[in-house]
């Protein structure tokens, strides 16, 4: 087999070996790990009962993190920053929900330097930031959904996870409240149930995953090994 199409298949088994092949590190002291939460956007209160952002780290599906949105352009959107605690080997990010039956979100995730992702946060340029996961239009409610977005070139080493709402571009502006399908331009009816339009921010779990240290080892062997194969067929050129 072609030492580049070797490659490619172990970045490919990599990500389709998911929780098996991974080790999630965004968990709170609680659940077993370092992470907590830099900065947040807001904290929804329904209820009497507060999403707070630390449900998005705390190893359960069944709490939720709401960011509410402005339904506008207004600065920020709902965001979520999460510190992992030190440095780790990210090879991927994965963001579960559930929200509110029909209605959508949109959001994009980063990792990177935290100077990169305060900025935007607050709607500053991406900078040296990795954009890992674009999800656009995703349909909410039960039974939830699982989305997943890969490291470009394999890994990367950082401390930083950032999750950012952004505006929906595929809907309609008629379906949406506000300026345009920002998150919270949600249109609702008489009885306060959900129509259309874009939901508030929200992740009942995010999770950073690292692979195992076996697997780092192999791809490591493989980049070293395309490397070889390279440097030799230049010389017999």
């Amino acid at each position: 087999m072609p030492m580049r199409t070797f490659v490619a298949v172990l970045f490919g088994a990599l990500a389709l070996g998911g929780s098996a092949s991974a080790n999630n590190v965004a968990l709170d002291p609680a659940a077993g790990g370092l992470a907590s939460i830099y900065s947040v956007s807001g904290e929804a209160i329904w209820g009497g009962v507060t999403y707070s952002a630390t449900n998005a780290i705390d190893g359960s599906t069944d709490t939720e993190w709401v960011g509410p949105g402005m339904g506008s352009s207004a600065a920020p959107m709902p965001y979520l920053l999460i510190d992992l605690g030190q440095l780790y080997p990210i090879y991927s990010v994965t963001v579960d929900g559930v929200g509110n039956s029909g209605l959508f979100t949109s959001f994009n995730v980063y990792v990177g330097g935290l100077a990169d992702l305060l900025n935007i946060s607050q709607g500053g340029a991406q900078g040296a930031a990795i954009l890992v996961l674009q999800v656009m239009n995703q349909a909410d409610g039960a039974p939830g959904w699982s989305l997943t977005g890969l490291v470009p070139g394999g890994f990367t080493n950082t401390e930083y996870v950032l999750y950012e709402g952004v505006n929906d571009t595929t809907l309609s502006s008629s379906d949406c409240a506000g300026d345009s399908c920002y998150p919270g331009s949600a249109q609702f009816d008489s009885d306060e149930s959900p129509i259309s339009g874009q939901d508030d921010g929200f992740a009942t779990e995010i999770l950073a995953n690292t692979p195992e240290p076996s697997m780092i080892g192999l791809v490591s062997v493989a980049l070293l090994g395309l490397g070889f194969a390279r440097r030799f067929r230049k010389s017999n050129q």
